[in-house]
């Protein structure tokens, strides 16, 4: 069981791992927040660059 409060313990093949599937909920969860500002200026931005790209080569 994977919670957003705190970490559950968890033995897989005898290895620890309810920090680790923790940190990755979270992150599931709460990543796309931080990472999704970048990805839509980096797609505007390359959007910008192609469109000028293309008026350049169509004008010459």
């Amino acid at each position: 069981m994977i919670q957003e409060g705190f970490a559950n313990p968890c033995q897989v093949a005898g290895v620890e791992i309810g920090v680790l599937a923790y940190s990755m909920g979270v992150f599931a969860a709460w990543g796309l927040l931080m990472v999704l500002p970048f990805s839509l200026g980096s797609g505007l931005l390359w959007a910008i660059v192609a469109l000028v790209a293309h008026l350049i080569r169509r004008r010459g």
